[in-house]
């Protein structure tokens, strides 16, 4: 917390409301609090196996926590997954609790979620709302707890969709004994608690006092105690928990943040449980990952709608450039860099070049042309004058060019010109190729990014330039032409003393068989299996995709199981001079028992389905399907549109999609079930 208000102790209007019978607080089982035996509200009862606890600790900064007495948070990371990571910093934002909170609880940076400060001013949340809230959206009987000793946290971080929020004015104590009391007498999904007292501390004796480290202590202290409950839970052995610890920035030694020191952007992540390896310690992962990974542990579906910047931890994958790390080198011309401090290469990955033919000679060692660094040397190098700081979507190691830290030293005449390139990527036969890629491009000078794509060795083509500020993922299709077998990208940087270009996971997929030019329909299909467990469980494939499906659960008739999923995108492409317009629908088989296991099987009219537009090309005018309940008419047994696009406006390529919903019987005997669902374009 810095620069924050005082608040009374309560709960947000939104959650009164919901208040049905009071709990009342036995204090015993927690250190004594008079506040400990108040009534607090009503919490509705949870009813999900997997189940996630989050521990926010305000102003803990990493090295303290490694180095001292806090046996409760080590074990947590000697039995899970530990990464260290590095905030922004002015002016992307400041080092503090506003945008800090904001970005763990949306999973997104706040150039997106709009909080720069503690005034909240501009902020986002409807367009980015907190994990609590986007599970309440997706599954309404889910039961959500969140427990701040920082008042905004609960009245403005997390939203009244939220069943129960509580501020504790402060008092780490009580929001202990508030958060251990629920899970001990209640039944919260996902819960969130806020400990405060370790900022504090910070700010009035410094982080590397005597006093901070007692205050880690007893934060460690206090996070024992709220283990010590949820592991009592009478259903504990039954359940799949998933624990996280994280915090939103550090300190100073002197005390205080805000600014951009390594000492104040320390952050990290502890991710305990829920199929997380253990004692794995990672580079890659950030505080945006937090909100992701919650929603996939509790079955929600992330929507790539949504703008997340960050990722569920396990599907965060290793690219090119982190292969790099092992071979990172210390400083050689930039002093400023502590000893020790390993952090450029300019050995590329394998596949990989860098084309320094225009580059003059001379100029700072570690920057001369295309240089692999990470976070820890890259902004070291120079403080936030630069913005360095704000290139949080890269990864672990990244690609920079930067003529301003080059330009330090005395070179040969001549500006920085100097070119990545990558592998040469497969495309035979396809149609389309996506281009991915992190880009932060900042330039205060004469500075020129261009992106150029070659077909089989061929002359550079230009897909993308930058000679403004940009920070963001890009995505660029390209028309793979006719009989190409392969696409080399370039990124090519020129600069005068000006700013930097910094890339991160850089991949090209392709997609769509190369238009046979006809039209006769085009047709493929993607076999559905489902399984039905003695516990209810169920799992849905998917195109040899497999969606897991929450339990499921009987609807208020009390006579139906039901689960839901998503079909595999559906990307049509038309190349047709004449436009005629196009029309794809999809219908499902009856679905069999595998390999005779389980029952005799079950009518395809149990699978229903709502269709939707994923993205559609400029210009045309594409419209998803009506939505088909299970059941109802015969579901997708019965062929139903899934997408079309009207004559005249069909011409590119769409991406098509649709949630899958299933609804059968209780008398549904267990086993593994499978079915065929065709789609078809015409």
């Amino acid at each position: 917390m810095y620069g924050s208000t005082r608040a009374k102790r309560g709960i947000a209007a939104a959650a009164v409301a919901a208040v049905a019978v009071p709990l009342a607080l036995a204090g015993a089982a927690l250190a004594a609090s008079p506040a400990a035996a108040e009534t607090l509200p009503s919490l509705p009862g949870g009813t999900k196996k997997a189940k996630t606890l989050v521990i926010g600790i305000d102003g803990l900064r990493f090295d303290k926590l490694r180095s001292g007495d806090a046996p409760n948070l080590k074990a947590l990371m000697a039995g899970g997954v530990t990464a260290s990571s590095n905030l922004y910093a002015q002016p992307f934002a400041p080092t503090v609790s506003g945008p800090g909170w904001s970005t763990i609880a949306t999973g997104v940076w706040p150039d997106k979620h709009g909080v720069h400060d503690n005034s909240f001013a501009g902020s986002q949340y409807d367009k980015y709302p907190d994990f609590a809230t986007r599970l309440e959206t997706a599954q309404p009987a889910a039961s959500t707890l969140v427990v701040g000793a920082w008042e905004p946290i609960s009245s403005k971080i997390f939203s009244p969709k939220v069943d129960v929020r509580v501020s504790t004015d402060e008092n780490d104590d009580l929001a202990t004994a508030d958060t251990a009391q629920y899970l001990s007498t209640g039944n919260p999904d996902v819960a969130f608690m806020h400990l405060d007292a370790v900022d504090g501390v910070g700010h009035n004796n410094g982080g590397s006092s005597v006093e901070y480290a007692q205050a880690v202590r007893e934060a460690d202290t206090r996070v024992g105690r709220v283990l010590d409950a949820l592991r009592g839970r009478a259903t504990y052995a039954q359940e799949d928990w998933l624990i996280m610890v994280t915090t939103d920035h550090g300190h100073t030694d002197s005390g205080g943040h805000g600014g951009d020191t390594p000492q104040e952007r320390q952050t990290f992540v502890i991710a305990n449980g829920g199929g997380m390896p253990a004692g794995t310690v990672r580079d890659d992962v950030r505080l945006v990952d937090i909100a992701p990974t919650v929603l996939k542990h509790e079955g929600v579906r992330i929507d790539p709608a949504w703008g997340l910047d960050g990722q569920p931890i396990d599907e965060i994958k290793a690219d090119a450039f982190d292969a790099l790390r092992p071979t990172l080198s210390e400083r050689v011309d930039e002093t400023g860099i502590p000893a020790g401090v390993k952090g450029f290469t300019h050995t590329t990955p394998q596949g990989w070049s860098i084309d320094n033919s225009a580059m003059p000679t001379g100029g700072v060692t570690e920057w001369r042309g295309w240089s692999f660094t990470t976070d820890e040397f890259f902004t070291r190098a120079e403080g936030n004058a630069q913005a360095r700081e704000g290139n949080v979507r890269s990864r672990n190691v990244f690609a920079v060019a930067d003529s301003d830290e080059w330009d330090d030293k005395a070179h040969a005449a001549g500006q920085f010109d100097s070119t990545l390139v990558s592998p040469a990527y497969p495309v035979e036969g396809k149609a389309k190729a996506e281009l991915s890629y992190v880009s932060d491009y900042q330039v205060d000078g004469p500075q020129t990014g261009d992106v150029y794509v070659s077909w089989d060795g061929g002359a550079p083509k230009p897909i993308k330039s930058y000679r403004a500020n940009t920070n963001q993922v890009e995505r660029l299709t390209l028309d793979v032409p006719a009989g190409a077998e392969t696409a080399q990208i370039r990124f090519r940087y020129t600069g005068t003393n000006s700013r930097f270009w910094a890339i991160d996971q850089v991949s090209l997929t392709t997609s769509g068989a190369t238009n046979p030019g006809g039209g006769d329909p085009l047709s493929g299909n993607q076999v559905i299996t489902t399984t039905v467990k003695n516990t209810g469980g169920l799992t849905m494939t998917v195109d040899g995709g497999t969606v897991t499906l929450p339990s499921p659960e009987l609807t208020a008739a009390g006579d139906r199981l039901a689960s839901s999923g998503a079909l595999n995108t559906v990307q049509v492409t038309d190349l047709r001079t004449a436009d005629p317009g196009w029309n794809v629908s999809g219908q499902v088989t009856d679905f069999a028992a595998a390999g005779g296991a389980g029952g005799a099987g079950f009518d395809g009219s149990a699978l229903g389905w709502t269709p939707k537009v994923v993205r559609a090309g400029d210009g045309q005018q594409v419209t998803a399907g009506p939505p088909v309940a299970p059941a109802a008419d015969g579901g997708v047994k019965t062929a139903r549109t899934l997408g079309r696009a009207v004559a005249g406006h069909g011409r590119g390529t769409a991406v098509l999609g649709a949630d899958l919903s299933l609804n059968l019987a209780t008398t549904t005997a267990p086993g593994t079930y499978s079915a065929t669902l065709t789609v078809t374009a015409i």
